[in-house]
């Protein structure tokens, strides 16, 4: 199940979607991640979440909940951090942390972490002002 809902202001994302496969809720108002446990339980499939140019400040430790969680897009939000709550989720193969105000050691480290231990990709880029 596919569900793409970019543009349309919305505040907070939906809870209990058990089937969700892709779920794209870019360019909204979302603060936060609350219920991101909730999402894709009932499939087995690999997942792609993208939550890019939102006002997302952190990432939940209960995203280690989501099911074969594989695709993170997080771009342009306020993220400070993100290695602590995403180094859990062994199922991650590409988060994507673009235009975020992520300082230079956290960034040093996070890219680090994720290269040697999960052969993962990690896309940032410059901050942004949040």
């Amino acid at each position: 199940v596919e569900l793409r809902a970019t543009h349309c202001s919305i505040g907070q994302i939906p809870q209990d979607l058990p089937q969700i496969r892709d779920l794209n809720l870019s360019d909204n108002q979302i603060d936060n991640l609350r219920g991101i446990e909730t999402l894709g339980q009932g499939n087995p499939d690999a997942k792609k979440f993208s939550f890019n140019q939102n006002k997302i400040r952190m990432i939940p430790f209960s995203i280690v909940e989501v099911r074969n969680l594989s695709h993170l897009f997080l771009n342009s939000n306020c993220l400070f951090n993100a290695r602590r709550e995403l180094i859990g989720v062994h199922s991650l193969k590409c988060i994507a942390l673009d235009d975020n105000p992520i300082n230079a050691m956290e960034l040093k480290q996070t890219i680090e972490d994720f290269s040697r231990a999960f052969n993962r990709s990690i896309v940032f880029g410059h901050p942004s002002p949040c």
